[in-house]
């Protein structure tokens, strides 16, 4: 379970296992913006979700052809890796 987030605290949270999770409103953005192709906006967002150990939606994975099962940190590190 992850450990509740101070206010105004910036980036992912961190759990008692050390995987980072990133908070809901992140996660819905990144999603937002694969649907909507905003490339600039998922580039921005898929570098601070390259640690993320939240799990993608199935629809999702297989949108960017990356294994079902896998998790944001895994897409944002596949979108990272097509940028370059």
């Amino acid at each position: 379970m992850a450990h509740p987030r101070a206010p105004g605290a910036v980036g992912p949270q961190v759990s008692g296992n050390d995987a980072t999770y990133a908070p809901p409103t992140v996660r819905d953005d990144f999603l937002a913006a694969i649907a909507r192709g905003d490339a600039v906006m998922l580039a921005a967002l898929a570098t601070n979700l390259t640690g993320c150990g939240n799990p993608l939606p199935s629809t999702t994975c297989v949108e960017l052809g990356v294994p079902v099962g896998s998790t944001y940190g895994a897409a944002a590190r596949h979108i990272v890796d097509q940028a370059r």
